[in-house]
């Protein structure tokens, strides 16, 4: 419908995107997927959007591109964010070794200190025995791994 040169939708009727196609000589021209002739859609029939968020050929400025690095950041944070989780609260366990310790008996402090739990391990010198020592603020962890537990 017109009015003065404006055009105006009458009625939008939702087509899949799944019909279309970029035209092979350009990669711009928006065509029917089954048109072996790839002709252009006819004109004041079709509402194309091109989202600006990419330069470049309109067939690889797909909003999948942009949108996968906040996917790849998130989930890079909810690993990171599962490891502290289950870190925070627990005792940190040190390993103490005598200063003319062997590389390989080092080595066997370590392999023990950190297969007792997680992440959360050292080894200093000291005649060769573990310590727990214990976390401050380890009342807190409770409401980290509920609210952790309803954001899953």
């Amino acid at each position: 419908q017109t009015r003065l040169s404006r055009w105006e939708p009458r009625e939008i009727t939702y087509r899949p995107q799944r019909w279309f196609t970029f035209a092979r000589a350009d990669g711009e021209t928006v065509v029917l997927r089954d048109d072996p002739a790839e002709e252009p859609l006819p004109a004041h029939k079709f509402i194309i959007h091109r989202h600006p968020s990419k330069s470049g050929l309109t067939i690889r400025s797909g909003i999948a591109r942009v949108a996968s690095w906040a996917w790849m950041y998130k989930s890079f944070t909810l690993k990171d964010w599962a490891i502290f989780v289950q870190n925070f609260g627990m005792p940190i366990r040190i390993g103490r070794y005598e200063g003319d310790a062997k590389e390989e008996d080092k080595d066997v402090l370590w392999r023990a200190v950190t297969q007792i739990a997680g992440d959360m391990a050292a080894i200093m010198p000291d005649s060769m025995k573990i310590e727990f020592q214990e976390v401050a603020a380890k009342g807190t962890s409770i409401d980290l791994y509920e609210r952790r537990a309803d954001w899953m």
